[in-house]
């Protein structure tokens, strides 16, 4: 899986084209739309608050330490970046 950069359900399909065994597949189960919609919103929420605790990471007095710890423990910008980090700022509504 590492190697090739695949997933598992990936891995053990290409594992089993090279040996000629077929992998039996489920059927596809047909999504509800509105579980679709709840999921994509769900997902654009989550996306927006991860954008959030970047942007707090990058700005402001409470990102420089937070920067400035990541810098003490080893990680660069371009590594926190590639990671997603971010910071949670102090208070309740943070």
């Amino acid at each position: 899986m590492r190697f090739h950069n695949l997933s598992f359900p990936e891995a053990v399909a290409e594992l089993a084209s090279q040996q000629g065994v077929a992998v039996p597949r489920a059927p596809a189960a047909r999504e509800d739309p509105a579980e679709t919609r709840q999921r994509e919103a769900l997902l654009e929420v989550q996306r927006q608050a991860a954008d959030f605790y970047r942007r707090c990471l990058r700005e402001g007095p409470e990102g420089r330490r937070g920067r400035d710890y990541l810098e003490a423990r080893g990680l660069d910008e371009p590594t926190s970046e590639a990671f997603g980090l971010g910071l949670a700022p102090a208070g309740w509504d943070g």
